[in-house]
Order: C-alpha cells, then structure tokens, then sequence
C-alpha cells in the first residue's frame, strides 16, 4: 500500500509446489521468483498478480550436494541393519478447521501401515520426515508400541531438526531411500524428491483436482491411497516391467 509512495519496489518469491494460490497466498509484489512459467498463472487470479515474474528454478537445489555424503551413510546404516529397500515418507500438514482436508487420522493410518510394513517384511526399511515436528510420530501415544518395535529393528529412522517446521531437507531424506511417497497436495517434497534425483511417489486419496493433474498424469507417480502404492513398490521390487518407470519424474521434470 505504501510502496509507491515511498519509491520502494517489492518482491515476493515462490517456495512451495502448492496445486493452487489461495487468497493469503496472492502477492500484488511488484517482481515475483518463481521456479517456472508453469507456476505464474496459479499466482494469477481476478486481477491479483504480481507486476512481472521471474524463473529461478527451484529454491534449495544447491543443499542437494551438501546432504548427499550423510544421506548415504543413512542408507548404508540401514541396510546394514538388513533393510534391502527403503521407503521414505513425507506427510502434510493437516488441517483442523472445518475447510480441512487431511486428518489426524489420515495421517497416524499411513504411518502405522508403513510401521506394520517394516515389522511383517525384514527387507524394508523407513524413514518418516514430518513438515512439522508437531505431526511427528512421536506425538501419537497409540504408535509408542508399534514405533518401540520398528525402532528395535534397525530399520526405522525419523528425521528431524528444528523447533516448529521440520527443517531438514527432503532431499536429505529422499536421497536416503530407494523410494518415496509424499502426497499430491502440496507436494513440495516430492518436488524436492525428484529434483535431487530420487524416485517418488504422489498419494491422492482424496480424489483433489489441481492444475498439475495434466503433467503427473504423464508419469507413473500418482497413486489413490497408500495400499495402492505399497502394491506397486512390491511390483516394482519384483521386477515387473510394467513398474520399472514407478517414481520417475525424468518424463515430466
């Protein structure tokens, strides 16, 4: 509102691979960062957009060469253990007002699949890395058994650094797995995920339109629940030709 006034330009930038910009979301900044020309008219809407848009790609894929090294002495740490193939796990974030879309419950069901996963198969390994810490596992008094029993495999790490958000790269995590499994909505991790190199899948149980349905729908990465998903990891792992493409982005990235 006082910009003009004070001769001053502004600037807004792009950080998240959100499906649509809602209202708190709209930026009126003068110049706007954003990773693609794919992104400018999700910031386009009634009127309200920026004054002009410049690409920059993505936001953090300069960390990718810092976490690698310790994302591989995650891996090895793993299979150590016995893990022959491991999946990674982004959630998020869930809503509690009445407009929410995912829930508690979602969230603690897909959790505790994956744990029963690691208890039933010896080859599995997982690693959980939370957007914020207030949706880790650790919150969950009905996980403190099943997560005692996948901690004492060996197999199981969560990742986390920070005191609100989950700071810790995706890449980081992403890079410590052979597959990851991240949601539709939002999906900036998944982004991240595939950005870095890794294989990653995209969970849409609730059946959300967005204006990247046209490009995911090029690759073999969407899939309607978690048990869908699992099933085409085990495809995948048997070495079925017809999932040798599952989580790879390269068609779309």
């Amino acid at each position: 509102l006082i910009a003009s006034n004070l001769n001053i330009s502004t600037l807004s930038y792009q950080y998240s691979n959100m499906s649509k910009a809602g209202p708190i979301m709209m930026t009126t900044a003068d110049l706007m960062l954003t990773f693609s020309p794919l992104y400018h008219r999700r910031w386009t809407y009634n009127g309200i957009s920026p004054g002009t848009f410049a690409d920059i790609g993505y936001l953090y894929d300069t960390s990718f060469k810092y976490v690698r090294n310790r994302a591989c002495e995650r891996k090895r740490a793993l299979e150590k253990a016995g893990a022959r193939f491991i999946i990674c796990y982004f959630d998020e974030n869930m809503q509690t007002d009445k407009y929410g879309l995912i829930s508690e419950d979602d969230h603690y069901s897909e959790i505790l699949i994956l744990m029963k996963l690691v208890l039933n198969d010896p080859s599995v390994g997982l690693i959980i890395k939370t957007q914020f810490q207030y949706n880790s596992p650790t919150r969950y008094t009905e996980l403190t058994s099943t997560r005692a029993a996948v901690n004492a495999t060996g197999r199981y790490v969560e990742l986390s650094y920070g005191t609100h958000r989950n700071i810790v790269f995706p890449a980081e995590a992403a890079l410590s797995a052979d597959i990851s499994i991240g949601h539709a909505i939002g999906g900036t991790a998944p982004l991240e995920a595939a950005l870095s190199g890794a294989r990653c899948i995209l969970l849409n149980p609730y059946g959300a339109k967005s204006e990247n349905d046209l490009l995911y729908s090029q690759a073999n990465i969407v899939y309607f629940s978690m048990t869908s998903a699992l099933s085409a990891i085990s495809s995948y792992r048997a070495g079925d030709s017809g999932n040798a493409n599952l989580g790879d982005w390269s068609p779309i990235i």
